[in-house]
């Protein structure tokens, strides 16, 4: 694969975000943020570990228990993700869904996952990735991961994001003069930053 695809892409679309929880349906749950992703991937973060999840048909490859026990929760496919989090006990969160348009810029980027060697366990039903530092992960098996599998190749897995770019206003400072002793804030100016990251999937790096 061209090292060129694993620069950085610009990029631009029309995104909605729900909030969770939400002012105005306070009766709504997580879990039903949760289903409206019936295909794709999640992550979990718990006290003791990091788990991933494939969800096909609305069916999750493990049970992921109790929200009450999760730390952070990515749920997502190529167009959408919900992202919950724990804050000083209580869980939050928001379901971002991108459609084509130009109201946002975004950056699509592919940072690598830890893992330089890939063995299939449990039957082939996961993938153990690892790597010679020591750190470790599983991750259901995908067809899309079966060249992964290959020693000789040494591809590797990378997660693909979209990070979303917003401005602020820049506060710069007029500076005094003889009739004016004291410097004054001038709001003339904007500053682009990244106000929110969505996982979007998978892809595989090839080492050719």
């Amino acid at each position: 694969m061209n090292k060129q695809m694993w620069s950085y892409h610009t990029g631009q679309c029309k995104s909605t975000i729900s909030w969770y929880p939400d002012k105005e349906d306070s009766e709504r749950k997580p879990e039903e943020l949760i289903h409206r992703i019936k295909n794709g991937w999640a992550v979990a973060w718990f006290e003791n570990r990091i788990q991933f999840y494939k969800v096909e048909n609305d069916k999750w490859s493990d049970d992921l228990g109790e929200l009450t026990c999760l730390v952070r929760l990515r749920v997502f496919d190529a167009d959408k993700e919900l992202h919950l989090w724990k804050n000083n006990g209580i869980l939050k969160g928001r379901l971002r869904e991108d459609q084509p348009g130009n109201e946002i810029c975004f950056i699509t980027a592919h940072p690598i996952l830890n893992g330089s060697r890939f063995t299939l366990e449990a039957g082939g039903k996961y993938i153990l990735a690892e790597e010679d530092k020591g750190t470790r992960f599983r991750i259901p098996y995908d067809d899309s991961f079966k060249e992964l599998l290959n020693d000789d190749q040494k591809n590797r897995l990378r997660l693909i994001t979209r990070n979303y770019i917003g401005y602020y206003p820049s506060v710069t400072w007029k500076q005094p003069n003889a009739s004016n002793q004291s410097s004054s804030p001038l709001m003339n100016e904007m500053l682009a930053g990244y106000e929110d990251c969505r996982f979007c999937g998978f892809v595989i790096e090839k080492n050719q």
